[in-house]
């Protein structure tokens, strides 16, 4: 047993399903984001289904000496204070890469909101790649 699946399995996490395997590219939507512990459950749930990934994550997160480790495990820093221009940056590395599952929490927060920001939707747009949403 892979050591994702048993720390899964320890916590209560049954992780059902999987990403194709000829699914090579997504944006990857996952709802609703309450918690910094969807991070640790969700880079642990990718593990084990054998998926390197790549996060969106606010750029106060990475803090020394946090900041090298989140970037290892897949996280990129967002500005959410100014416009960045990063819907098209993040576009244009699906186009760099072979391979990019891209994992997006919409609400932008972890906290209760009425309405999804729309960066995952645009982006997917501009990059031409499928939109996955998965609900925990």
């Amino acid at each position: 047993m892979k050591k994702s699946s048993w720390i899964l399995k320890s916590i209560g996490w049954d992780i059902r399903g999987r990403i194709p395997d000829d699914i090579k590219k997504a944006v990857l939507i996952v709802a609703p984001h309450t918690s910094f512990w969807d991070f640790v459950i969700g880079r642990i749930a990718f593990w084990h289904l054998d998926h390197d990934i790549k996060l969106l994550m606010k750029k106060e997160a990475f803090f020394w000496p946090f900041g090298g480790l989140l970037r290892k495990l897949g996280g990129i820093p967002v500005n959410r204070q100014k416009n960045t221009r990063m819907v098209e940056t993040i576009a244009r590395m699906f186009d760099e890469r072979d391979e990019l599952i891209l994992v997006i929490t919409p609400e932008g927060t972890r906290a209760a909101v009425d309405k999804w920001r729309m960066g995952f939707y645009h982006i997917a747009q501009i990059a031409m790649v499928l939109q996955w949403i998965c609900k925990f």
